[in-house]
């Protein structure tokens, strides 16, 4: 039942999840503007504009088609968002 209803909801389910990512991409921003820190906020702001960005993606592939190239697209905003993670994570 409930399984169901998650699936007819997905586009939901992305846009809340998108919004997540960018919200922490604006907290992150907000931190690298204070100063005094040393974490490298700025990859981490990367990471969650490029995630969001690529869950918002999902949403026009579930009601627009995902053609071949459009799927390449979402695969590579994903890829490169993980990236900064990593990145975020190394420095």
């Amino acid at each position: 039942m409930i399984r169901s209803f998650l699936a007819g909801q997905m586009d939901c389910v992305y846009l809340l999840y998108g919004t997540a990512f960018i919200l922490i991409a604006a907290v992150a921003f907000l931190l690298r503007r204070q100063g005094g820190s040393r974490m490298p906020w700025r990859w981490l702001c990367l990471f969650g504009l490029a995630h969001g960005v690529s869950e918002w993606l999902e949403i026009v592939a579930l009601s627009a088609g995902d053609p071949p190239w459009f799927a390449a697209l979402r695969l590579a905003v994903m890829a490169v968002s993980f990236v900064f993670l990593i990145e975020f994570s190394r420095a």
